[in-house]
Formats: C-alpha cells, structure tokens, sequence
C-alpha cells in the first residue's frame, strides 16, 4: 500500500473522531467519505492516482493539519491515538515486557483494508467498513 493510499484510509477512520472534536464539519466530513470511499473502494488495485489522492487530502485546512501530524509522528499514527499515547507517558511506568508505542489498537477493513481505526478506549464499539459493510478486524503486526 502506498504512503498515500494508507494516509487516505487511516484518514477515513479519523473523520468521525475529527467532526466530534470540531475539527471539521459533518457535511465535509461526509464529503471527505465519500471521495475516499470511491477512490479506495478497489483497494490496491484501484485506478485512482497519486494525484487525486493528494487532492482531497489538501482539500481542507483540517486534514492538511492531521496529515502534516501524521507525518511528523515517529510512528505514523493519527494525532488522537498519539495524544493517547502522550496521556500514558509521565509517572505510568511499563511492565516488563511491555511493548513501547502507541497505546491504541489498529483496526482495519479485511476486504480492501481501505478504512485504519484506532481504539482509543476499551467503550468504543468497533465500526463496520463504510464501504463493504464488514467489521473492521484488529491488526496484529
């Protein structure tokens, strides 16, 4: 999966979270959706470019934002799931064994793998695919 095509389908998991901050409005939203759908729907093997990709993702100043967020995380994740991980630092220390990083768990669409959501609590229930109607499975890399 190319840098764009993920950044476009972890973008996707991120606009409900972006609309409940205020980050963007729900009609843009919804916009955003349904130009990311409709580019990622055959996954890898879709005819979109590169280009169209990069424009909706400069398309509004909110995404530009969290896709600059994205880029400059060491890990390559949202900004809500490093905010997560940032809440955990301070006097938390790990147990042994414990993995270093972000906190939150990925999910991802089993059939095209063209939706990323992050947990970011244990009460979160775990969203279908907007796009083939399956729910999203947990990845375990």
């Amino acid at each position: 999966m190319s840098e764009l095509r993920y950044l476009a389908a972890l973008l996707r998991g991120s606009l409900p979270h972006m609309v409940e901050e205020g980050e963007l409005d729900a009609t843009e939203a919804q916009r955003l959706e349904s130009e990311l759908g409709r580019l990622l729907a055959d996954g890898p093997a879709a005819e979109s470019t590169d280009a169209d990709l990069q424009k909706v993702l400069r398309s509004a100043p909110a995404v530009v934002d969290w896709v600059a967020a994205v880029l400059g995380h060491p890990d390559g994740v949202p900004p809500e799931a490093a905010e997560l991980a940032e809440d955990k630092a301070g006097p938390y220390e790990a147990l042994a064994g414990d993995a270093p990083g972000v906190g939150a768990q990925r999910y991802t669409c089993p059939v095209a793998g063209d939706v990323h959501w992050f947990r970011l609590r244990l009460s979160d229930t775990v969203p279908n695919c907007r796009t083939h109607g399956v729910l999203l499975e947990l990845v375990t890399t």
